[in-house]
């Protein structure tokens, strides 16, 4: 996905507790515009959708 990042918090940098306590809430660390978010919305995949992919990943990473 392309785009432009709209914002950023410097502050999680010196304090991170929000990383980990609130990522969807305060702890966020930046925002994006993308830049053809109809095309590529299509292109997405949902947790149980990602899931299979990144066990696989994980299951050849094992084997070498």
């Amino acid at each position: 996905m392309l785009g432009k990042r709209r914002w950023g918090k410097s502050d999680l940098v010196e304090h991170t507790p929000p990383l980990s306590a609130d990522p969807f809430g305060t702890g966020w660390l930046f925002k994006i515009a993308p830049s053809n978010w109809e095309a590529e919305k299509t292109t997405l995949m949902t947790a149980e959708e990602y899931f299979p992919v990144m066990e696989e990943k994980i299951v050849r990473g094992m084997k070498k």
